[in-house]
């Protein structure tokens, strides 16, 4: 698996490029950069994760909602995008089976985006905590 993230400018928003096949070792190795962000953060984190080239899950569903970071305190929802029925499909159950409402699934990032924009709106959120940069493997 191949990903990209970097975080969103003024936003408590990490945004993920996910493609290939996502492993265990894959989201673990994603969750040990990201976890000592998290653990700095003063406000939660929101995940925005384009699937759109993601291939599929070579992972156990039991290992999932702690692999994707669904347990860590500071993390906010986990906005899901694109993806072609397969991979849509893979996550509806995901979502079912975390039963979280962390987690969102969108079809496109437009949506992905309105949605979190709304919900900072709404929540009066600013991030100053980083600033803008890119990361990524």
């Amino acid at each position: 698996m191949a990903t990209q993230y970097y975080m969103l400018s003024n936003m408590p928003i990490m945004y993920f490029r996910v493609k290939g096949k996502a492993t265990l070792k894959d989201l673990r190795e994603v969750e040990m950069e990201l976890k000592p962000r998290l653990n700095a953060r003063r406000d939660n984190l929101h995940l925005l994760i384009d699937v759109s080239e993601m291939d599929g899950l070579g992972i156990e569903l039991k290992h999932l909602k702690q692999a994707i970071g669904l347990t860590h305190p500071r993390i906010g929802k986990v906005v899901l995008f694109g993806g072609d029925f397969a991979v849509r499909s893979l996550l509806t159950i995901l979502a079912r089976f975390t039963a979280s409402d962390r987690l969102r699934y969108f079809g496109n990032e437009a949506d992905a985006m309105t949605y979190l924009q709304r919900l900072l709106a709404e929540a009066g959120a600013t991030s100053s905590d980083e600033t803008f940069g890119y990361y990524g493997r």
